[in-house]
This record gives structure tokens, C-alpha cells and sequence, in this order.
């Protein structure tokens, strides 16, 4: 029996985003995705109500680390 899937956003660390579904269980609020991402995370998992929440932290944060010259 597989795990039941939600409609979820998947984001990664540069705000991109892509629209599908997760297992529930891998599903993160906004707070706790920014947090993950923020300690390093390839990519979350978000409610789709919750994407441009955490996309507008990630946009933010990444804008301010190039601008710092933090660049990898």
C-alpha cells in the first residue's frame, strides 16, 4: 500500500518552484520549509498555499547573497 500523495509545491533553495504532489508526510509549513532550506536542504515540499510565502524568503535571501558577493 502506498502512501497517500497531497497537492504540494516542491522548492528549491533559488525559488524555483514545481506544482505536483508529495507524500503527505514530506509535506513542510512554511516556517519549518524556510527553516530547512535556510540549513541547507536541496529542495521542500510545501502546501501549494504556502509556496509564495516561502518563495519571497528564498528570493530574498539568495538576491542578498549574490549581492554580498556569497556566490558558490
Amino acid at each position: 500500500m502506498s502512501a497517500p500523495t497531497i497537492d504540494a509545491a516542491a522548492v528549491w533553495p533559488s525559488g524555483r518552484v514545481q506544482l505536483g504532489r508529495a507524500k503527505a508526510a514530506k509535506v513542510q509549513g512554511a516556517a519549518d520549509a524556510i527553516a530547512s532550506l535556510r540549513a541547507g536542504a536541496v529542495c521542500v515540499y510545501v502546501a501549494r498555499e504556502d509556496v509564495e510565502q516561502v518563495r519571497a524568503v528564498v528570493r530574498k535571501e539568495d538576491a542578498e547573497r549574490v549581492r554580498n558577493g556569497a556566490v558558490d
